[in-house]
């Protein structure tokens, strides 16, 4: 039986042997798996049609794809931000981030030159239940991407840094459901379009709980 200094020199030396990747070659690994969520992405919105008019005036469209973009991105740079210390974003940041995104699309929308709809027709869900797919579907890449960018781990905040990455890619799912879709209702686009930016926060904040929570080995 070998004794612990024997069974210690031996760990020492199997970590010597398996060099540990650069960062840089962490963020090369890191790129090629968002590059490739992002072509997913890309992939499902030409699978459904990609961008369609329909009888939406061209400043809703383009309105709606910047606002909405650049809240995407505000949440996304919130969510992978490391700061001096490389904990990431204090946890009231990430919690204010990660429950405002749904509201502030919603309030982007409402803010929005948009064109009233015939209110003597009956709302359906069948198109609402369409766009959520879709949206969860135009998500799901860069979801999986951000947490893997997060692979390290996070020691003090995953919950809420995974909520953050959740809303995040949730955000853009909804820009690319808003570039496809053309209706205008809002209730189409509360339940089809920002619904799943809650469902996917919550996805976030579960899955990362389990991947990114640090444990002693």
């Amino acid at each position: 039986m070998s004794t612990p200094q024997e069974r210690k020199a031996r760990v020492l030396d199997a970590v010597r042997r398996v060099p540990s990747p650069t960062r840089r070659e962490v963020r090369r690994g890191d790129l090629g798996i968002l590059l490739a969520a992002v072509v997913a992405s890309l992939v499902v919105f030409a699978a459904v049609g990609g961008i369609r008019v329909g009888s939406r005036p061209l400043p809703l469209i383009v309105g709606s794809g910047a606002a909405w973009g650049a809240i995407a991105a505000a949440v996304t740079a919130l969510a992978l931000f490391r700061g001096h210390s490389m904990l990431g974003a204090p946890r009231a940041w990430l919690l204010g981030g990660a429950l405002a995104i749904a509201p502030l699309l919603a309030l982007t929308w409402a803010c929005l030159p948009v064109p009233s709809g015939d209110a003597a027709t009956p709302h359906a869900f069948g198109p609402d239940a369409v766009c959520f797919a879709v949206t969860i579907a135009l998500a799901a890449g860069p979801l999986y991407a951000l947490v893997r960018a997060r692979s390290e781990g996070d020691p003090v905040r995953p919950v809420w840094t995974g909520a953050a990455l959740g809303a995040a890619s949730g955000a853009w799912g909804a820009v690319l459901i808003d570039l496809h879709c053309d209706r205008v209702d809002v209730a189409h686009v509360l339940l089809g379009h920002v619904a799943p930016v809650l469902l996917l926060t919550a996805v976030g904040a579960v899955w990362a709980r389990a991947a990114l929570t640090v444990r002693d080995t």
